[in-house]
């Protein structure tokens, strides 16, 4: 499953003030490991048009995207099922491209 780009990064606490109370009491700043989420859109924030993609960013255990277990938009096909707690984990637009499963190694 292939994400759409989203470059334009969202600041959390901007996120959080649309978000809560109506939609989400307390928004999730930090991923099961305690590293900080990434939040992205395809539009800048406080743009005139509305955003239509988004992706919500865990860069799990190592808390290195950019590292091994790193996440790449642009291969083929890119995500799927992982057993490794360093693999990222990426939702977007209401699905996980990249998430954990099975029996985890380290």
């Amino acid at each position: 499953t292939a994400i759409t780009a989203c470059s334009n990064g969202i600041v959390n606490s901007q996120l959080s003030g649309a978000l809560s109370p109506t939609y989400i009491k307390l928004l999730p700043t930090k991923d099961g490991w305690g590293n900080g989420l990434k939040f992205y859109a395809d539009q800048a924030w406080g743009s005139s048009s509305p955003a239509q993609n988004y992706i919500v960013w865990s860069a799990a255990k190592n808390g290195d995207s950019a590292g091994a277990g790193g996440f790449d938009a642009t291969a083929s096909s890119p995500g799927g099922a992982t057993t490794n707690f360093n693999d990222d984990v990426i939702f977007s637009n209401g699905v996980f491209v990249q998430y954990p499963e099975g029996v985890q190694t380290q």
